[in-house]
């Protein structure tokens, strides 16, 4: 009886192992034929930790150079999700300086500030994939602000690109 019982599951571990190996092999197959399939075996390069690069949910994203072009006009508004000490560092000219991780709040002022704009860029220092500029920009487009976007490459790209920045504290912040 033990015997018919230990062929039993050997008999269904055998067929399970078919099954999975034959999945896989049609997995892979169709990955290769189709035009949309993953490249396997590297990691693609936007995806690697210290890029601010896009995820895949409806986050908006500006280039660095699409940004350039919009700094000084009154209606843009550029929020550093940074650190109050690396904002004081530098920063983009006439940013906004919010300190900011997922699930916190916008403080009032700030928002307010951000709902008067018709578009908010934010940026961080573009660790873990832009977290909190990421998290800033959610948190902004949940409170109703219309236009908002995350500056991909974040402060590094705008920094290397040698765009308008300037140094010390927050001249323009309505809640410091």
């Amino acid at each position: 009886m033990m015997r018919e019982i230990m062929r039993g599951w050997r008999d269904i571990s055998r067929e399970a192992l078919l099954i999975l190996t034959a999945g896989s092999a049609l997995g892979l197959v169709a990955n290769a034929v189709r035009a949309d399939g993953l490249v396997l075996g590297r990691v693609p390069p936007r995806a690697v930790e210290e890029e601010c690069a896009p995820p895949t949910d409806q986050t908006q994203w500006i280039s660095e150079a699409e940004a350039v072009e919009l700094v000084g006009h009154d209606e843009v508004l550029f929020i550093d999700a940074r650190p109050t000490a690396d904002f004081q560092r530098a920063h983009v000219a006439g940013a906004l300086s919010i300190p900011f991780e997922a699930g916190q709040h916008v403080p009032p002022r700030s928002l307010e500030a951000a709902l008067h704009a018709r578009t908010v860029i934010t940026y961080c220092d573009t660790h873990g994939g832009c977290g909190a500029s990421v998290a800033l920009a959610r948190a902004l487009a949940a409170a109703g602000a219309g236009d908002v976007r995350v500056l991909e490459g974040g402060w590094p790209a705008w920094e290397q690109a040698a765009a308008p920045a300037e140094a010390g504290s927050c001249r323009l912040c309505p809640d410091g």
